[in-house]
């Protein structure tokens, strides 16, 4: 993008290919070179439809979920792409969103009222099996992939079934507060693939056990710097998440066994400065300006002429410090 204040929307919405598809960057390796979030199945050369993102207080957990949020709504039309944003506790990670056309709900606050939480369980329920229904009444269609390829070629009445990228921050808590929640994630987990629906759960603090199986399912780790070295292995299995430097966007991108990358994720979250001046291409060389130099060599007092030879005590050899400093 040359400048985020001149968007060209029919650009970046242009179709992509396959290979290109729900691929978007997140941020940049120790090289400089862009880190890329693959958000396909593994059948298609991706990362895989669900992960989970953990990382202490501080760490850039949510500027990295905005920035993921940003980078799939500037790559992707939102009959392509939609999202559902949930925040347990209310906070203002998600607030900037709620306007843009790929957002089906933000859903937040949910710690404060018991009601919220079971409607947010209700619509993400009735969500799955909508699409279940959909692919059914299309005929039988098995997943989603083959879906909107009969919709672009043979079937343009079919209505649009965009994949839903349901992120949750601090699911940990949410897990508290409505255990089977669970069971909810674990049918996401075990169907999402095929009815285009990714999830990826988010939290500061992360314990093995409050994952119940569904670890199974989440093939892409993001692992922040976190509170312990404990809760690095259960995201990485590794203690390295817990070395990180105490800045924030620094994290480490595990997927399977196939990738290991360290990164610095991206920071969208600052106020626009305005277009970059550049300097033009044919300004020609810089010019040479006089640098002038003081106390040089002839303008210092005439000093007497340094004693040449041996020391003034007799001694054969380098004079010592006393003759140097008469000198």
């Amino acid at each position: 993008m040359d400048e985020p204040e001149r968007l060209d929307l029919a650009k970046l919405w242009a179709p992509r290919s396959e290979r290109a598809f729900l691929r978007v960057p997140i941020g940049v390796d120790d090289a400089g070179r862009p880190v890329i979030l693959d958000l396909k199945e593994a059948a298609q050369l991706g990362m895989g439809p669900h992960g989970l993102c953990v990382g202490a207080t501080g760490s850039g957990k949510s500027e990295l979920l905005r920035t993921l949020v940003l980078s799939l709504a500037l790559s992707h039309p939102p009959d392509q792409v939609s999202m559902v944003l949930v925040d347990h506790k209310g906070g203002a990670t998600f607030a900037p969103f709620e306007k843009l056309p790929h957002v089906a709900g933000v859903i937040t606050n949910l710690e404060d009222d018991a009601g919220l939480i079971e409607r947010a369980y209700a619509s993400l329920s009735g969500e799955v099996q909508r699409r279940q229904q959909v692919l059914r009444d299309a005929g039988n269609i098995a997943n989603i992939g083959d879906y909107n390829y009969q919709r672009a070629h043979h079937r343009p009445d079919l209505p649009p079934l965009p994949h839903l990228l349901v992120i949750i921050d601090e699911f940990g808590e949410l897990l508290t507060a409505r255990p089977d929640f669970i069971e909810l994630f674990l049918s996401i987990g075990r169907i999402g693939r095929s009815i285009g629906v990714h999830l990826l759960l988010s939290s500061q603090r992360i314990e093995g056990g409050k994952l119940r199986g569904l670890d199974t399912y989440l093939s892409y780790r993001i692992g922040l710097r976190t509170f312990s070295e404990e809760e690095s292995r259960t995201v990485l299995d590794t203690p390295d998440a817990f070395h990180l430097p105490a800045l924030p966007g620094f994290g480490y991108l595990k997927v399977d066994t196939s990738l290991y990358q360290r990164f610095k994720g991206g920071y969208v979250s600052g106020p626009y400065q305005g277009p970059v001046v550049e300097e033009p291409e044919d300004a020609g060389p810089a010019p040479v300006r006089p640098y002038t130099v003081y106390n040089a060599a002839a303008d210092a007092p005439d000093r007497p002429p340094a004693r040449r030879g041996g020391c003034r005590s007799g001694r054969p050899g380098p004079r010592c410090w006393t003759c140097w400093s008469a000198s």
